[in-house]
């Protein structure tokens, strides 16, 4: 009787262990997706920064731009 429930008691641990793996598996995956997710997030992030570091930078530029040629302009009609 032994003998016949030894191959049932096998199976049924072999089961387990096949579900404790696939439960370790779907684990690590999930941690790689969250792992994925956050280097995403942190490129879009430093590109969104990158970004309006040139706009800031530009718009600096213009200002910088505007007021000389403002000046320009009123030197223009002084001469006059």
């Amino acid at each position: 009787m032994q003998a016949a429930a030894l191959p049932l008691r096998l199976r049924a641990a072999a089961a387990e262990h096949r579900a404790r793996d696939k439960a370790e598996e779907a684990a690590n995956r999930r941690h790689q997706g969250a792992a994925r997710d956050a280097e995403a997030e942190e490129r879009d992030d430093a590109e969104a920064e990158g970004a309006a570091r040139e706009a800031l930078g530009l718009v600096h530029l213009g200002r910088n731009l505007g007021v000389r040629a403002a000046h320009g302009l009123l030197d223009g009609l002084r001469e006059r």
